[in-house]
């Protein structure tokens, strides 16, 4: 094999490969706002405002897709036509930095159709998202009081999938985000769940708190919440009793021995 007529080869192809990129600067960076104002454009139009044939600049636009420089063409939804006039910008914090921490968060944000973008940032805060909502009222019963992030808001179990079945099944919650190492499909896992504008946490990383505890939800009906868990053969730890300082309330237990009080005042 002629190793000189192969770089010779090679040579070419990566100056016929420069030769389409730089071409392609007329358009990219000559009139890169016509480009990137509408992406929707059609090749004759984009050739006029560029003053190139049309074949050029398909040609050169199609050389900036394939090498990356150009990497999707995305649609652009207007929020407020959508039904969604409120967009705010959310900075965030978390209590713990460490690999897992950030992907649970990460996740979590993914689980929500309010925040249309997010960014990792450097400095006091984490994060930056921008979140869309209908009005004030569903920002802050959609996000804002989702205290999922919080490291002391989890109950510690030992089997996510039977914790699942319970408190998604049983309870009524529904599975939010969940993060697992890489290459593991059980347990340890860490996951977030809610009900209504309620949210719980349960891990099963070693460390990440002890089997036990307590967790007190402030709900609008006992007795209704008591005869769903009934229907759906949830063991009922305390039955609905009026404290003396003034709450009704019931108790259940999760596998691990986590007690849910159920409070209503």
């Amino acid at each position: 094999m002629d190793h000189r007529r192969e770089d010779r080869c090679l040579g070419q192809r990566r100056s016929d490969r420069a030769s389409a990129l730089d071409g392609g600067d007329h358009v990219v960076h000559g009139d890169r706002a016509e480009l990137q104002a509408d992406a929707d454009r059609t090749n004759v139009e984009l050739a006029r405002l560029t003053g190139l044939s049309p074949a050029a600049t398909l040609h050169r636009v199609r050389a900036l897709k394939e090498s990356g420089v150009i990497r999707i063409v995305r649609a652009h939804v207007d929020p407020g036509l959508a039904g969604f006039p409120l967009q705010v910008w959310v900075m965030a914090t978390l209590s713990r930095h460490d690999p897992r921490s950030s992907a649970v968060f990460e996740n979590h944000i993914r689980s929500l159709p309010q925040v249309i973008a997010a960014d990792n940032i450097a400095g006091e805060n984490d994060y930056i998202l921008s979140v869309v909502a209908r009005d004030v009222a569903e920002l802050a019963a959609d996000f804002a009081l989702h205290p999922a992030f919080d490291p002391k808001d989890f109950n510690r179990v030992r089997d996510l999938d039977a914790s699942l079945d319970f408190y998604c099944n049983k309870l009524g919650f529904r599975l939010q985000f969940q993060h697992r190492p890489p290459n593991v499909k059980a347990d340890p896992c860490y996951m977030g769940v809610s009900r209504d504008a309620v949210w719980m946490n349960l891990s099963s990383f070693s460390g990440d708190g002890v089997a036990g505890g307590v967790v007190n939800l402030m709900v609008d009906d006992v007795d209704n919440l008591h005869q769903e868990f009934v229907v759906k053969g949830v063991k009922i730890a305390v039955e609905p009793v009026d404290q003396t300082w003034g709450s009704r309330e019931m108790y259940v237990k999760d596998a691990d021995g986590n007690c849910i009080r159920f409070i209503q005042q």
